[in-house]
């Protein structure tokens, strides 16, 4: 993967959807840019994941409501890290890591090593998640389409 950006990646996605997959261009326009803003599976994924590996990291065992609070956690986190570029979104595992009395700077520092391997993967989990519902989008608009068009009569 050339570049690491799922932002760098809109124009091929919605050139692809159109050509390969039959989005309109209307469609793609709106949905992919809209998904990759707002749908960032794989930073929800990369924070539960990191926040788990830190408590293991730390031999904290954690109850069921502390996983509620890393998923919640790690979907806020996404979201807040959706427009931030690669390692300056790890810092916002404090929202996940704080409440469970982690200390931040040494799992934040620990990652920073490795998100040059992962940045990639979650690029590319992001980009293909957001184009999958595009398709899916695509699929109901045009069944929507075909419900709402005059129906001729069988004589």
């Amino acid at each position: 993967m050339e570049a690491a950006s799922r932002y760098a990646a809109i124009p091929a996605a919605r050139r692809g959807l159109r050509k390969n997959l039959g989005v309109s261009k209307q469609l793609a326009n709106l949905v992919v840019p809209l998904g990759i803003s707002l749908n960032p599976q794989g930073s929800v994924l990369q924070f539960s994941l990191a926040a788990i590996f830190s408590t293991q990291l730390y031999a904290i065992s954690l109850s069921w409501q502390e996983y509620l609070l890393i998923l919640f956690g790690s979907a806020l986190a996404g979201l807040a890290a959706s427009s931030a570029p690669g390692i300056v979104g790890l810092g916002m595992l404090s929202i996940i890591l704080s409440p469970l009395g982690i200390p931040v700077s040494v799992v934040v520092i620990l990652l920073a090593a490795i998100d040059p391997l992962v940045d990639p993967v979650l690029t590319l989990v992001n980009v293909h998640a957001n184009c999958t519902a595009t398709v899916v989008a695509s699929r109901g608009h045009m069944e929507m389409a075909d419900l709402e068009s005059p129906k001729k009569a069988i004589p």
